[in-house]
């Protein structure tokens, strides 16, 4: 049976990210603090393509625990 969750500012922000990450084309990089961003890609979890930022097959293992780290507030 369904359910319904009612989702907070922040908690909403998390979810857009988790979810825009774990699609190819990824979120736009402004979305990202970029010097966390910038640890990611250079550890080869994330890299930046046309103005975005996406996950590679690697940064997908680890998606919960780097989104609830870019997330964050700086």
């Amino acid at each position: 049976m369904g359910g319904w969750e009612e989702l907070g500012g922040d908690e909403r922000e998390l979810e857009r990210l988790l979810l825009g990450l774990r699609v190819a084309d990824g979120v736009p990089a402004e979305w990202i603090d970029a010097e966390r961003a910038a640890v990611f890609v250079a550890e080869g979890l994330a890299e930046r393509r046309n103005g975005r930022l996406a996950l590679t097959d690697r940064g997908m293992f680890v998606a919960n625990e780097l989104v609830l780290e870019l997330g964050r507030a700086p």
